[in-house]
């Protein structure tokens, strides 16, 4: 599962397996050596972050973690519906604001 890597970790297991020469099993024991304080991903993780990159361009999938742009008046909307009603669920807010 590549989502638990942080995008910072996702560029070193490209690199730690370009230097491997794509060998995801030695790539396991480089990433190991070079990053003793890190969560060492399994060898599949490699090929999933390689696949990826290749596919998409991409570390992670387009639904996770979207950034939107809004305007001003629209934030300023947002946060005057959370002030009239603070316990407001994010879908409702979402609904109320046309933003999904």
């Amino acid at each position: 599962m590549t989502g638990k890597f942080s995008f910072s970790e996702q560029v070193d297991m490209l690199l730690v397996l370009g230097f491997c020469e794509g060998n995801c099993r030695r790539s396991v024991e480089e990433y190991r050596r070079r990053f003793p304080n890190r969560v060492i991903p399994h060898r599949e993780t490699f090929s999933n972050v390689e696949r990826r990159a290749r596919e998409t361009g991409k570390f992670f999938s387009s639904t996770r973690e979207r950034a939107i742009a809004i305007r001003a008046q629209d934030e300023e909307l947002i946060l005057k519906t959370i002030e009239d009603e603070p316990h407001i669920s994010t879908r409702n807010l979402s609904r109320q604001t046309v933003f999904s």
